[in-house]
């Protein structure tokens, strides 16, 4: 049990330490081929890090969740906040951080529980 509690630790700290590399690499992109950012300010850059903080916050109550279908609701849940925050000024912004909240979180969750499983059969 303590086993299956620490693989899906990991699991989930490794997700968020990757969040910051796909986090980098789509700025840079975005960066490269569209010329930069036209929406500047400290209140729009800030969204990048209270994003990331929100994914955090969600990810940490999402592991402790017993339920599957609550994990899903929590992810959904935490999309759409970041969905409405976003939209309709930033729709740009709003696909990218919701994509990647939505795909980081869906990754974490899918890998935990092939990790369970697969310590389950061993």
């Amino acid at each position: 049990m303590k086993l299956k509690i620490f693989a899906g630790a990991v699991v989930y700290f490794l997700v968020g330490v990757l969040y910051f590399f796909v986090h980098d690499f789509g700025v840079a992109y975005y960066k490269e081929n569209m010329g930069g950012f036209t929406d500047r300010g400290a209140a729009i850059g800030g969204t990048a890090e209270l994003t990331f903080y929100f994914f955090i916050f969600v990810n940490f109550v999402v592991f402790f969740v017993p339920k599957i279908y609550l994990k899903i609701l929590l992810l959904v849940l935490m999309l759409g906040v970041v969905l409405f925050y976003f939209l309709p000024d930033n729709p740009v912004r709003a696909i990218a951080y919701g994509g990647l909240t939505a795909s980081m979180s869906g990754l974490a969750l899918v890998a935990r529980l092939v990790v369970e499983r697969w310590g389950g059969r061993n």
